[in-house]
This record gives C-alpha cells, structure tokens and sequence, in this order.
C-alpha cells in the first residue's frame, strides 16, 4: 500500500514523467490512485511539477496542475481540469541595458531611393525574468507616380537599452492538452501552446506569443487574459452551505446564502446536492434552483473589485428538470443582459449547459451587481444555477502576439494586446480585438526614400521621397546599450493613402481576425485592424483605429467607427457604416445599405439595388450597377453608374433649382436653396426629400414642421386655428428599416392623389392617414371625405415606398384629431390609439400622458375620435 500522503503529487527539479507510474513524490502520492485529498476526492489530482522540462499526464478526474518553471508539456485527460503553466509567481520588474544595431532603405516606383547601415551594442539584464534590450531599425515604403530622390549615411552608436517589464516571453514556453471536461488552461508566461480539445473551456495564453486553440465546444479563449484562476464570484458554485437548514435534496436558507442574497428578504433559497429531474452539479456538490417558497426568486450579490468600464468574462451553468419548461434572465446592473443574442434563456433539459458573456463595470454604489431571475409557473422547481465565475478580460502590461483558433462551437473569443491573429473556425462566435494603439495602415503609392543609420558619436543622414499617391518613409535608427548616437531620419513621398491598401499583419500591433462559418460577431477595438467575418451573416465593429473590414458571404452589418477605414461587403445584402473618418466603403454584390457618416468618403455601391448616404462632409457616392437609391448633400459627388438594369434615383433636400448639363438629362449641378452645389452624372430620377422638411401651414404661413414648437397656431380644415400641445420625433435608423422594411417611408409624387395634389413630392410614415375626397368615396363610402394610410396608397407609379438609410417621423398632437394643411395637401394629426402610442418611445408616451390623463385608459383613447372615417386595406384598394 502506497504510503499516507499529503495529496499533492510534486516533481523534481529534474525533467520529470509524471503519470500514473511515476513515484517520485516524497510522500508517496500518485497520479489517479483513488487517493485524492486537500478537497479532491478519488483520480482528482493535485500536481505540482515544479522546475524542470516536465511531462505531466494527469490521467481521469477534476485535476489542478502546476507546470513550474521550466517548457512543460501538460495533458489534463478526463474531466474537468484546471491547468497551469507556470508557477503562478510573476517576476518582479527590472531594468538593464542591452545591444541593438539598425538599418534602412528605401525604395519607390518613382526614382526615390535611400540608404544606410548603423550599429550599436551592449549588455544588460533585469531582476527576476525582466530583461532589456536594444534594438534599432531602418525602413521606407511606398511606391508611385511621383519621382524623387534620397539617400542618408552617417555614424552613431546605438541608444539606450531597454527595460525589463517582469514578463518572461523567451523562456519556459508550455504546451497543454485540455482533454476531454471542460478545462480552465492558464498558459501564465513564455511562448505557450494551449489545446482546449474537447469540452467547453476557458484556455488563456497569458504572457507571451501564445498559440491557443479551443478545439470543440463552446470554448472562452484569452490571447493575453486573467493569469489566475481566482473567480471574483463568492461562492459560485454554492458549495459554502454553512448556516443553512438541512433538508432531503440538500440545504434550505432564508433571504441569503454565502456570497448570495435574494431581491425579496422573504423567498427561500433552495440548495441541492442531488441531480434531481436529471439535472446534476456542475461544479462540487450542489446547485442553486431559481425557484422556491412562494416562487420564482431573483438571486444574486454585489461583485466586489470591479473597475468602472473594464470588461469582465461572465461564465456559469444552467438547466431544467425533464419535465419542466422554466426560464430565466441574466441581470446586471438592474439591467436584463442579452445572452446568446436572447434576454429571456430556455435552458436544456435534463442536463446542465454552459453560458458566457461579456460585462463592463459600472460606477457608483451598488452598479456591479450580478442577479440571476427565475421565471416559469410557480411549482417550486425552478432553473438549476451553478459554477458562476467572472474573472477580467484585460490580460495587463504582459501582452503578446498570439494565435487563436475558436475551432468548432460557439466561441467567446478576447485577443488581448498585441498583433494578434484570430481563427473563429465554425460556429456562431464572438471576437474582440486588442486595446493598443497600434500602427497605422500601409499607405498607397508614392516615391520614398529612407536616411541611414549609424556607429560612432555622430548622426545618422537623411534622405527623401518624391510625392505621389500615398507614399510613406521612414527614416533608420539605432538602439541599444551605451554611446548617444542619432539614428538618421528619412522623409517619405506625400498624398492621400489608400484606405484599401491594408493586408493581414500591417502595424506591429494590429490584430488580423477571420470569422470563419458563422454568424460571427467581432470587435476590432482600439488598433489598426484587419477583419474579416468570412461565411454567415456576421456582425463587426472596427473599433478605434484605421482598419480594413471584410463581410464576406451572405448580409453582414459591418461598421468602420471611429478612424479612415475600409469597409467591404462582399456578396449578400450588407449593411456598411463607415463612422468617423474618411473611410472607403464598397457594398459588392447584392442590395446593400451604406452609410459614410462623418468626414471625407467614398462609397462604391457594386452589383445590386443599393443605398447610400454620404452623411456629412464632401463625398464621393458611386452606385454601381443595377437600380441605386443615393442621398446625396453639399459637396458631394455623386455617379449612379450605367450597368445592369439600370435606373437610379438621387434623393436630396433643400433644392434651390437644378442644371442639367446632358441632353438626356442624367448629368447635372443642383443647386441648394442655402448655398453650395452637388455634381450628378448617370441618374434617371431626382426625388426631394421633405422628411424633416414638409411644409405646414400655419397661422404665420408655410413652415418646416421640424422648426414647429408646442403653442404655435396651425390652420386646420374643421376648426380653424389650434394650438399644438405635443410634439415629437421618432428617428429610425437603417438598420431598423433594413430588418423591418414595413417601416419605410412613402414617397407620394406631385398630384399623385389629384387634382394636382400634392403641391410637390412629399414622404410621409407608411402608417400616416391622407385626406381623399371625390366622387369615389361618396359613391362607396356614403362619406365624402375620408382618411386612407399613405402604405394603402401605394401603386408603384405616383406612390410608392423609398428606400433610405434612415428617417425622422414627426408627430403633432392637439386637443382633438385635426385635419391639417402639409405641402399643399390634407392629412391628419397625431391620434393616440393604441397601436400609434406603442410606435413612440417612452418618454415620449409619458408626456403625452401627463397633458391627457384620460389616455392612459383604454376609455379615454376611445374619447379622442377620429376627424374622418379611416378606410381598411380592402377598402383603400377600391380608391386606386
């Protein structure tokens, strides 16, 4: 019989084998000898295998192993595994000096060209694992239509040495296999490989260029990370049961539990230790049920250490009984968390499952507080809760350039600092980039020239390019240990970049990022980044930074942010927002939306019936082939294209007059009513927009109803002049309209509705009630004048619904429904049905309340009669 040991199986500080037949330890304890103490019970291993290349398999069980210093190489086996690289211990910061030596050149398609060599070296080492080095070097790029000249020599010695930063990332590099459970993989320092494989694990690289590969399952993958396992949640797994009651399934609390408490002080918590309706522990012993005596209950406690905007990895387990159909929410803040894209979540059945997400701290008391709310009849079985962990994303000042592979599964995948390269593999996963400023996007073409470099006391030459198209330069320099010399400096050719020319790895920080099958959902974050969401309707946010963005297949929703982006569709029916910045923006193939936002931009619509909006600044809108709807303003340059079937519609405001300049009229300037001009070539079809900007007549004339305000006086058709008492705006985004097409806007042209009425082209809400009076309505109505909604009107010739990448509604009410003078022709006011008071936000909804009370009340909606009999669908379609 092996001897009694303290639990712990230690290696040597040799290169060790430990497995099953390894004897080493002092004490006598073995791997998955049925001896598992300290809290493990049975094969459930403890190791610790201290210095030294070792070898760990920790065969079956729940394991925890240590690697230690030394290029370990750790299989977890079986279960549920924690494993760690390294000891656990970061070194502390040290200083020194070290050697460098650099040197630059450059060339261009001009004539530009530079040279230069230098040198420089030393010695230095930091305390601990921190140590310094030096490094220098030279660099020119670009190339293009300018000429131009440049060349540099010199001498210098290198520049001062670095400093060690505590973050070992030359030595003792670890490979780990999680096997089969679902494995927390802690790389900690060095240059590490960490295999998830099967399960649903957290795996993080820690310090250092890491490789980290989730394998199967719904993994959550660190580049950088927590380099811990310490869980910010007390009592996730509901282990700590002391002061509770005893019961048959487990233990009974009232109010509170450790670390947990109830929104009600009232409702009982249930803790159970047995896998009742097929539900068995996630984590230890026991698990929380959301429902108790009365009912469902809202469990949680307030997080302790949370930094206010920092992002936080929320990870737990849940399940259902059999026979139960029970759900719950995830509530942080007081606020519902969407998890998994749903608010309300329907667990399995008879087993437990894994759910992540992603938290940003609060600020202020009580703001980072995590509840978990039951919700399902009141039976007294309610949503299994178990193994809640949170832990920060940031992985600190020890960042590295790492790969990671999602592979299969849904996977929550954080980059961390540094350049990056990211695989989601399949799946529906969730990427977020780095939070480094990073180096900027490749410039286009141009002369360049690069100065050089040097040894001695001196400093460096300078060179310089020619001008082109983009050209950059950078001049050499020199690092290192000892002397004060100057590295040479160099000036590259000058023009615009090309937002387009970025390719995988461009900036020593910017992440590279591949979405793979799936609908994938990225996070470029601070950086110059490369995204690309590959197959799937994916989502991407480029972040901060100059960053290059490709939806690939099927509709994706890609948005540049802040920074001179380049945004491509690809196939499907995209929707492409370039944010802040002078960004480049191509739909492709298919019927894309696209909106530039601020700056400088060009849109290139490609194949398809697409929309663009140039937003502010002067931009440059190329529709491409087939039917393009453009919203064009001052400044902007606007092409429809001629391919496919071709018919394009410029949509624009505040027009003063138009010049054609074309005999077949599809070239032009218009001219606006407040100054300033917009060039057109190749559009059929010009539609003023008066969405804001429709005209309504008032007791002083003719005024835009966005420059209306509650008091002033508007002429109606039954009671002379009224006063408005609300009025509002409800603003819907593209993106809305994209997902929910019923909501765009009618377009009714010029006497459309007869008798040369409208007075011009209008755009109203599709649900927005016109006045039609003729011999029609008498002959079918017995009413000479009725209300029909603008979308029951729609005949595709002088009424037809208009594609845009938003819209502005704007409602005013009066004391009774009215029947008010717009363009030139009658519609109705705001009437506070039910159906109209759900389409308006809340705050809007409250303040017409507070001016009528009665309207709260179903009653008192009933009161507020409509002016004019409304015509149904089926009834409208007679008028047509």
């Amino acid at each position: 019989m092996a001897p009694s040991g303290d639990g712990i199986v230690k290696g040597t500080n040799g290169n060790d084998l430990i497995g099953t037949a390894y004897t080493g330890d002092p004490e006598g304890d073995r791997i998955d000898n049925n001896d598992g103490t300290n809290g493990m019970t049975g094969n459930e291993d403890l190791v610790l295998a201290g210095a030294g290349d070792d070898i760990v398999n920790a065969g079956d069980g729940d394991d925890v192993v240590w690697g230690g210093e030394g290029r370990d190489t750790i299989n977890g086996g079986d279960g549920n595994d924690v494993l760690m690289g390294d000891g656990g211990d970061f070194a502390d910061s040290g200083s020194g000096s070290g050697s460098g030596k650099g040197s630059g050149s450059g060339s261009g398609k001009g004539s530009g060209s530079g040279k230069g060599s230098g040198s420089g070296k030393g010695s230095g080492s930091g305390k601990g694992s921190g140590s310094g080095k030096g490094s220098g070097s030279g660099k020119g790029s670009g190339s293009g239509k300018g000429s131009g000249s440049g060349s540099g020599k010199g001498s210098g010695s290198g520049g001062s040495g670095g400093s060690g930063s505590g973050c070992s990332t030359d030595e003792n590099g670890d490979t780990i296999y999680g096997g089969a459970g679902n494995d927390r993989i802690y790389g900690m320092q060095g240059n590490d490989a960490l295999y998830g494989e099967g399960g649903d694990d957290l795996v993080a690289g820690g310090a250092g260029d890491d490789l980290v590969d989730g394998g199967d399952g719904n993994d959550v993958l660190f580049g950088d990370g927590p380099h811990s396992d310490a869980n910010m949640i007390v009592n996730g797994s509901f282990e700590d049961v002391s002061g509770l009651i005893p019961t048959t399934f487990g233990y009974l609390g009232t109010g509170a539990i450790t670390g947990w408490t109830t929104a009600d002080p009232n409702h009982q918590i249930d803790i159970h230790g047995d896998s009742r309706g097929g539900v068995a522990p996630a984590d230890g012993q026991y698990w929380a049920d959301l429902e108790a005596t009365p009912g469902n209950i809202q469990l949680g406690q307030d997080v302790a250490g949370v930094e206010s905007g920092a992002m936080y990895n929320l990870t737990f387990s849940a399940g259902d009984r059999i026979t139960d159909t029970n759900s719950f929410q995830v509530i942080w803040n007081g606020e519902v968390v969407e998890v998994t894209g749903e608010e309300i979540l329907d667990p399995v059945n008879g087993a437990m499952q894994q759910y992540s997400v992603t938290l940003t701290g609060g600020t202020g008391d009580g703001s980072n507080r995590i509840e978990f709310r039951g919700l399902g009849d009141p039976n007294r079985r309610g949503v299994s809760i178990d193994n809640v962990r949170m832990i920060p994303v940031n992985g600190g000042d020890c960042a590295g350039d790492d790969t990671i592979n999602g592979g299969a599964g849904d996977d929550l995948i954080y980059a961390g600092n540094g350049a990056d390269t990211v695989y989601g593999g399949d799946g529906n996963d969730t990427i977020y980039g780095d939070d480094t400023n990073d180096a900027p996007m490749s410039g286009g073409s141009g002369g360049s020239g690069s100065g050089g470099s040097g040894t001695g006391g001196g400093t460096g030459g300078s060179g310089s390019g020619g001008s082109g198209t983009g050209g950059s330069g950078t001049g050499g320099s020199g690092s290192g240990s000892g002397g004060g010399g100057t590295g040479g400096s160099g000036t590259g050719g000058t023009g615009d970049p090309d937002a387009c020319e970025m390719t995988e790895g461009v900036g020593p920080n910017g992440d590279t990022i591949y979405g793979g099958a799936g609908e994938d959902v990225i996070f470029g974050m601070s950086g110059h980044d490369y995204l690309s969401g590959g197959a799937g309707e994916d989502v991407i946010f480029g972040g901060d930074g100059n960053d290059h963005i490709l939806g690939g297949d099927d509709g994706d929703y890609l948005v540049g942010d802040s920074g001179d982006d380049c945004v491509e569709g690809g196939d499907g029916d995209d929707y492409v927002i370039g944010g802040d910045g002078n960004d480049h923006l191509s739909g492709d193939a298919g019927d894309d939306i696209m909106d530039g936002g601020d700056g400088e931009d060009t849109l290139e619509g490609g194949s398809g019936n697409d929309t663009l909006t140039g937003g502010d600044g002067d931009d440059i809108l190329n529709g491409g082939d087939d039917r393009d709807t453009i919203h064009g303003g001052v400044g902007d340059v606007v092409d429809g294209g001629s391919g496919g079937d071709d018919y394009d519609t410029l949509v624009v405001g505040n027009v003063d007059h138009i010049v054609y300049t074309s005999p077949d009229n599809e070239d032009g300037v218009v001219h606006f009513t407040g100054g300033g001009t917009l060039v057109f070539e190749d559009i059929e079809n010009i539609v003023p927009c008066f969405i804001p900007g429709t005209r309504i007549l008032t007791q002083t004339g003719e005024r835009t109803v966005e420059s209306l305000k509650v008091g002033d006086k508007v002429i109606t058709r039954d009671n002379g002049c009224q006063e408005i008492r609300w009025i509002g705006a409800k603003p819907v985004d593209g993106r809305t309209l994209l997902d929910n097409p019923h909501l765009r806007p009618v377009l009714i042209r010029r006497g459309a509705l007869g008798r040369g009425l409208p007075e011009r082209d209008m755009m109203v809400s599709p649900n927005h009630r016109m006045l039609v009076a003729n011999d029609k309505t008498s002959l079918l109505f017995d009413e000479r004048e009725v209300l029909v909604a603008a979308k029951h009107l729609v005949d595709d010739k002088g009424i037809q619904r208009v594609d845009t990448v938003g819209v502005s509604y704007i409602h005013m009410m009066f004391d009774a429904h009215e029947v008010i003078l717009s363009d030139g022709t009658w519609s109705e006011s705001f009437q506070p049905g039910d159906y109209s008071l759900k389409g308006i936000g809340n705050a809007q909804r409250s303040e017409i309340f507070e001016l009528f009370p009665e309207l709260r009340e179903t009653h008192g909606r009933q009161t507020y009669v409509a002016a004019r009999r409304s015509l149904k669908r089926g009834e409208a379609r007679l008028l047509l």
